[in-house]
């Protein structure tokens, strides 16, 4: 996968655009936010099998049991994997523009974009910037 001449300024946009954008599962959600961040910085769009096929968390779970092939802790971890055909690198590996893992305090795997030496995940009103190495994983895009 190549990244495409000026992402460093979509990567910028994306950012910005979830800054204040409350959370909104299966319209504007973690995974959806991550999707269309790597579709904009490479050209390829992950989101294909993805976009429009839940609105609720059981929908969503089922659809990353069915991509993953795991179901419960690490689900989300392997249906990432299974979309982009990549095993997951440690969180300091990560590049900007690279997406990330993070697990909440109550177990909950989110998806968040590198930023640097932080990362930003979507909470209930807009992102939050969290230190590298508070996430659990990253995949090279």
């Amino acid at each position: 996968m190549t990244r495409l001449l000026g992402w460093e300024d979509r990567l910028v946009d994306a950012v910005e655009a979830a800054r204040r954008r409350p959370y909104a599962l299966g319209r504007h959600d973690c995974a959806l936010w991550v999707i269309d961040a790597v579709r904009s910085l490479t050209g390829e769009d992950f989101g294909v099998g993805i976009r429009g096929k839940y609105k609720s968390k059981p929908a969503a779970l089922r659809l990353m049991r069915q991509l993953g092939g795991r179901e419960g802790p690490g689900a989300l971890r392997a249906a990432v994997s299974a979309v982009l055909q990549r095993e997951p690198l440690p969180p300091l590996r990560a590049m900007r523009g690279d997406p990330l893992l993070w697990i909440d305090p109550t177990g909950e795997e989110h998806l968040g974009l590198c930023l640097g030496a932080q990362g930003a995940v979507l909470g209930d009103t807009g992102l939050i910037f969290l230190p590298l190495d508070d996430f659990s994983c990253a995949w090279s895009v």
